[in-house]
């Protein structure tokens, strides 16, 4: 609207475009003819508390309202001492595992006031603890981690001062809170069932980093299942580097030219490695694929189009994600107890 002198006004409600201005709390306070104080109660829903009188408090909401004053997230945060934010560390955004638990994750975090921030390390331990000490910095409530680390004094500190839970992967001789699959009993089934199909020459190993206790577990079962079966453990064709499709190209292509032609059988310890064992057999071999027996950690629906059949271990993403912001805000409300969680996985046959 114009003024008597034509000049162009608006009301304080409005913007340029009709969006709301920010609008402070001591405007809100002077309109309603109360201390910021009262304002600051009564909009944080403490008015009964201390004993403010309904009116008085249905007219600070209703300038509240005219006004279109929204609360300062940041000064709430330092007031609260808390940011309602989570941090979850993962190892690669592109693993299908990692995406369907920060999926889970999310949901759970929207539901209960949560922010969540996502960053991925790559599996390097450099990255990883840099990333934790921005988020340590940025003051989030706690921590969700998938760690690239064996052991570490660096995490069982941040752990002491910091609400952290590690999913998938454990850190050796801490007292840290964490959430994992039943990586060995699983691995045993499926690598049990894949070699009660024939008899095999040999079976080849494709695993991840060494020293991750998913990779340990996995590939302990692996050499207990052959051993029990009298199948020899031939150490040149168990492959062990990363989690990723790289490191299962370049496994199944030094496991051909370690023995000159493909193996009989093969366990990849996860579904990218099993994504780049499966890439080197289709570069090498074309549409006359090899028969190779595969069993795979770790499921996707695509192997449901895949043939020969592929087993494969299904873990319980959801179960795994709510396990650890479970015990996560549990530990943000106070709770100092350690707890641990094994979930079981599936196997699919198909």
């Amino acid at each position: 609207m114009k003024d008597d002198m034509g000049k162009s006004t608006r009301s304080h409600s409005q913007t340029r475009r009709g969006a709301p201005e920010s609008i402070s709390i001591e405007a809100v306070a002077r309109k309603a003819k109360v201390s910021t104080a009262t304002v600051s109660i009564v909009l944080n829903g403490k008015g009964e508390r201390y004993r403010i009188s309904k009116a008085t408090q249905e007219r600070i909401k209703d300038v509240a309202k005219k006004l279109n004053y929204e609360p300062n997230p940041v000064a709430r945060s330092l007031r609260l001492g808390r940011t309602q934010t989570i941090g979850f560390v993962i190892a690669d955004l592109a693993n299908p595992f990692f995406a369907e638990l920060a999926t889970t994750l999310e949901r759970l975090c929207h539901e209960h006031g949560y922010l969540l921030q996502i960053s991925a390390s790559g599996d390097d331990v450099a990255m990883e603890e840099e990333i934790i000490r921005n988020f340590v910095a940025k003051s989030v409530d706690g921590l969700i981690i998938a760690t690239s680390h064996e052991e570490s004094d660096f995490l069982s500190d941040i752990a002491s001062r910091t609400p952290t839970v590690f999913v998938d992967r454990k850190i050796k001789g801490s007292n840290c809170c964490w959430v994992t699959s039943d990586n060995y009993e699983s691995a045993k089934e499926a690598i049990r069932r894949l070699i009660d199909k024939r008899e095999f020459r040999e079976v080849a190993y494709i695993g991840g980093a060494p020293s991750l206790s998913s990779n340990i577990e996995r590939l302990q079962a692996y050499e207990n299942v052959l051993e029990e079966a009298g199948v020899p453990v031939a150490r040149r064709i168990v492959k062990e580097g990363a989690f990723t499709c790289d490191a299962g190209k370049a496994a199944m292509s030094d496991i051909i030219e370690e023995i000159g032609r493909p193996p009989d059988a093969v366990f990849t310890a996860s579904y990218t490695l099993l994504e780049g064992a499966l890439a080197e057999l289709k570069r090498r071999y074309g549409a006359a694929q090899p028969d190779i027996a595969i069993a795979t950690y770790d499921d996707h629906p695509l192997l449901d189009y895949v043939a020969p059949p592929i087993l494969s271990v299904r873990q319980d993403c959801p179960l795994l994600a709510e396990s650890a912001f479970s015990i996560l805000t549990s530990m943000m409300s106070g709770s100092s107890g350690l707890q641990r969680i094994i979930a079981p996985a599936r196997i699919i046959q198909r």
